[in-house]
């Protein structure tokens, strides 16, 4: 793993990233025995959905830590991150502030973090529908004007998400 991050880089930070996953993975071989055992004694593994989540929580939080390295300027940088990412967690001003732009970024469209929210609504939505009408198809038994608006509701959305922003592909520079 740390050959990886030599391979994305010559730097502290990719060789760090490395590094970290290659602690992740050593980690999970070492304590294989014993996770397996606190999970049957604790039985957490009968609440499938909890336990599925739990380790999804789990495995996201420690791969989002790990990419701080990775895409940080440099290590200065990722410690600046890292000692700042609960900063003002209980200051509830920071909150309203946050709202405020996203609520400028939705009327705006130059909000990533809006354009997120939004798009993260829309998915939800679409969920729900698809679990109302149990398939894509039962839109077909609606009126004409339902199907059109539900069809260009989702064009406009893929158009304005999709064009919004360039960004350079993330192997851009290297």
């Amino acid at each position: 793993m740390i050959i990886a991050g030599l391979w994305h880089g010559n730097t502290i930070n990719f060789i760090i990233w490395g590094g970290i996953f290659a602690f992740y993975l050593s980690f999970s071989i070492i304590t294989k025995k014993l996770r397996v055992k606190a999970i049957n004694l604790t039985g957490i593994n009968k609440l499938t959905n909890i336990y599925n989540t739990f380790r999804i929580l789990i495995t996201f939080c420690l791969i989002a830590f790990a990419w701080i390295f990775f895409r940080a300027y440099n290590i200065e940088n990722a410690f600046y991150i890292i000692n700042n990412l609960f900063s003002g967690f209980l200051n509830f001003n920071h909150y309203v502030i946050n709202l405020t732009t996203i609520y400028n970024g939705i009327v705006e469209f130059d909000n990533p973090g809006a354009e997120l929210l939004i798009a993260i609504f829309f998915v939800i939505i679409s969920e729900i529908i698809q679990y109302k009408f149990k398939s894509v198809n039962e839109l077909s038994k609606y009126p004409i004007l339902i199907r059109w608006s539900v069809n260009y509701f989702v064009i406009f959305s893929i158009l304005l998400f999709s064009i919004s922003k360039v960004h350079k592909f993330i192997y851009y520079n290297f």
